[in-house]
């Protein structure tokens, strides 16, 4: 019996055992299993809360930007506010000076330019163009060498501010010199001069129009003094003008206000041996004579006597602007022409379009 009992309680126990296993190896999983999905939980809680913070932080960004920008307009607002409060000032002051200088003189100057298509040409007009808004009442006469105006030209003028008018007439072709003329032999400018002349008698009436006439060649370079000194001009002032004439300066010689000679070397004997430059002439002595105009037949030299010829008999009918004629507003400073020699090396460059300029 006690071996029967034996065998039983041994029999019992390999049952048990292996339920025991199973049990206890059922348990560990569970337990195991248990505690890696609390893991992942909690990791997924921890994603969750970290997206949720991106995601607030995004939002905080957004309105941080949105109130950055209307601030930024607020304040760009504010600044054009006080821009146009400035510029409105400085309109009004400019205004108010602007009509204090066309009341403080109705002898308007009539500044005549001749001026043909070149490369300098734009930085010439811009240059005598703001040597002329410092002048008070000027009336800007520019004659392009052309079958019409340009849009060049013209936006010049514009830009200027200054009363202009913009005429036109092309040089004709037997005052065109040759290829190997000099400069010198044939005169320039003629017929855009004589334009402007008819275009005052157009426009203008005798006893009633005051001015004064000066030619102003668009490469001078021009002291802003020397249009109030010659504006009380009764019929022609003269002074000397600068590097002109293959000399320091060329013009009248003076004493006590009187011409006694002139101080040139080119040809001293003709009727009004000076340049251009250098003379003004009052309009109503231009209206009286209608028919006095530049000669297209003038000799080298002449040009300026065939009109002032027309005008006044000598020397002794001329007036000065300063008593000695030694002070120097004015000078010859003709542009020389612009080598482009190595625009060639750029318009080979593929692809490049920038040379599409006014």
């Amino acid at each position: 019996m006690a071996v029967i009992r034996r065998r039983l309680c041994q029999n019992q126990w390999m049952i048990l055992l292996p339920i025991i296993c199973f049990i206890s190896t059922f348990w560990l999983m569970y337990s195991s299993n248990k505690n890696c999905a609390e893991g992942k939980q909690s990791e997924q809680e921890r994603l969750e809360t970290f997206e949720s913070t991106i995601q607030a932080i995004k939002r905080q960004k957004e309105i941080l930007l949105n109130s950055l920008a209307s601030k930024e307009r607020e304040l760009r607002k504010a600044k054009s506010e006080v821009l146009q409060q400035k510029w409105a000032q400085d309109e009004q002051q400019r205004s108010s000076t602007d009509n204090h200088k066309v009341n403080k003189s109705s002898m308007i100057i009539y500044v005549i330019t001749p001026t043909y298509a070149r490369l300098t040409q734009k930085a010439d007009l811009i240059r005598l163009s703001q040597t002329l808004q410092l002048v008070n009442d000027i009336h800007w006469i520019v004659i392009e060498d052309a079958s019409s105006t340009s849009k060049l030209v013209t936006n010049i003028l514009k830009r200027s501010k200054l009363p202009y008018t913009q005429l036109s007439i092309r040089t004709p072709a037997f005052l065109l010199p040759q290829k190997k003329d000099p400069k010198w032999k044939k005169p320039r400018g003629v017929a855009q001069r004589n334009r402007a002349l008819l275009w005052l008698r157009e426009h203008t009436q005798l006893r009633k129009s005051k001015g004064i006439v000066y030619f102003a060649d668009d490469d001078n370079t021009y002291d802003k003094e020397l249009f109030d000194k010659f504006r009380n001009t009764q019929r022609v002032s003269v002074w000397p003008v600068g590097l002109v004439g293959g000399l320091r300066f060329e013009g009248p010689r003076c004493s006590n206000g009187k011409i006694t000679g002139w101080r040139v070397v080119f040809d001293p004997n003709r009727p009004f041996p000076f340049d251009m430059a250098g003379f003004a002439v009052n309009l109503e002595l231009i209206l009286q004579n209608y028919k006095a105009h530049f000669s297209a037949s003038a000799a080298p030299g002449y040009l300026e006597s065939s009109l002032l010829s027309s005008l006044v008999k000598n020397k002794n009918e001329l007036e000065t602007i300063t008593a000695d004629c030694r002070t120097i507003m004015v000078w010859h400073t003709t542009t020389p022409r612009v080598a482009l020699n190595r625009e060639r090396f750029v318009k080979a460059i593929p692809g490049l379009n920038d040379d599409i300029v006014e």
